[in-house]
């Protein structure tokens, strides 16, 4: 059986997350930890190396802007 292709949005997490920031990371780094789950983790310009540490095995795409008007345009 092929793994399941799962993507999660993690371009709304502030540099110092807390709240539904830090829940977003500790649901990133349960999700990257399974074997049965390709994870694509769609982030803001910059942020890839903060994200390898939490989710090692997950693809980064840096695909978000990083200023906030253009990423409040891209979504």
């Amino acid at each position: 059986m092929s793994a399941m292709r799962v993507s999660l949005d993690v371009s709304a997490v502030p540099p110092r997350p807390a709240g539904a920031g830090r829940y977003t990371l500790e649901l990133l780094k349960a999700l990257d930890a399974r074997n049965d789950l390709e994870l694509s983790v769609l982030a803001r310009h910059g942020t890839a190396g903060m994200l390898k540490e939490t989710a090692p095995r997950s693809s980064i795409v840096e695909i978000v802007p990083a200023s906030r008007p253009l990423r409040l345009a891209y979504e």
